[in-house]
């Protein structure tokens, strides 16, 4: 006896309402004869046919027909609305482990109790000027080591003295 797998849910089907048309595509087929009301109707002269609402009519229509055509088993209204979505995200992820909560309380004490200068980003920073830094820092406590290496890296240990 052969034995046949039958899926429990098939959601890739999607009903045909109308010959081979789903129920998107009718109403995506169905829109440009409510456009076209809206156009006749608000537009200056209302409910008279003018060359521009003709022109704006049938514009409107050839890309409403357009986007209810099916390309690789998807409408082209997808694919404009995947493209859409991509162009509009965010580009550039930065992750920062820290949090802004309490950020500015914090770092205001500790400029308050401690008087640490803003370090300036532009000039890079040397033994001797490193120093300031740390103002509780003292030499019969701690000791500093400094390891440069290659591409600018300096490496800063500071080591309990014995």
């Amino acid at each position: 006896m052969r034995t046949i797998n039958i899926p429990a849910q098939v959601t890739s089907v999607e009903d045909r309402i109308i010959g081979n048309l789903t129920l998107i595509q009718v109403g995506i087929l169905v829109s440009p004869v409510f456009a076209a009301f809206a156009v006749y109707a608000v537009l200056p002269r209302p409910m008279h046919l003018n060359l521009y609402k003709l022109i704006l009519i049938i514009i409107v229509s050839a890309i409403l027909f357009s986007l209810a055509i099916r390309l690789k088993t998807k409408l082209i209204l997808f694919w404009v609305l995947t493209l859409v979505r991509f162009r509009l995200r965010t580009k550039l992820f930065v992750f920062n482990k820290n949090t802004l909560a309490f950020r500015n309380v914090l770092c205001s004490e500790l400029r308050n109790e401690t008087e640490i200068p803003e370090p300036s980003i532009a000039t890079p920073v040397n033994r001797q000027s490193f120093n300031q830094y740390l103002p509780g820092l003292r030499a019969d406590h701690k000791q500093l080591s400094f390891i440069e290496e290659r591409k600018g890296k300096l490496n800063v240990y500071i080591n309990k003295a014995q």
